[in-house]
């Protein structure tokens, strides 16, 4: 079961953004994808309404209404919105900087920051070879593919304990699912 994110490091991701990084930016840094750190950010936006402080100041009611991005071009540009929202949300950033977030692992991260950078460029070079001869598979269904056959085959039953080294075992499903592909006839691993 994927780890919940906690409000505040949702509260960092939404911060960052209305603060004028760019959207993309943040996703690496917190190494999510962008469709993931947007939907984290509105997730704020929905917490944050409901608050009474925001319920009982206009001008909040009034920003927090509007789109991210809308708000992501005003932030910056609206003092009297900057001083009113800070204080509502530095319990979140400073609770935030004690979460090691970055180094946690889930389904909400891309597949380039649960491999190393030389696995995953591999896995970019079967996929651009495999499209010469299938020009409607991408990374994702290509990786569907593989687990698939994989799962097909019994190699590994459903592990019922938990990892207690998961770069480990993360090393072990690497070499075990190159085995499969050189297996399946892919060269160039």
């Amino acid at each position: 079961m994927a780890k919940a994110t906690p409000l505040p490091v949702k509260v960092a991701i939404y911060h960052r953004i209305i603060s004028g990084d760019i959207s993309r930016v943040v996703a690496k840094d917190f190494r999510i994808s962008q469709p993931t750190a947007l939907k984290y950010a509105n997730d704020v936006i929905e917490k944050l309404r409901g608050l009474s402080e925001i319920e009982s100041t206009p001008s909040l009611r009034t920003f927090l209404a509007r789109s991210l991005k809308t708000q992501s071009f005003q932030y910056a540009d609206a003092p009297d919105v900057k001083a009113l929202l800070e204080p509502i949300l530095q319990p979140y950033l400073a609770d935030a900087e004690n979460i090691d977030y970055a180094e946690r692992e889930g389904a909400d991260h891309a597949l380039s920051t649960r491999v190393s950078p030389t696995t995953f460029e591999r896995f970019q070079v079967i996929v651009g070879q495999m499209a010469v001869e299938r020009p409607d598979i991408t990374p994702s269904a290509h990786l569907r593919e593989i687990i698939e056959a994989y799962c097909e085959q019994g190699i590994v039953p459903a592990p019922t304990v938990s990892i207690s080294d998961p770069k480990q075992a993360r090393d072990t499903i690497v070499n075990a699912v190159t085995d499969l592909l050189r297996n399946l006839g892919y060269t160039g691993l």
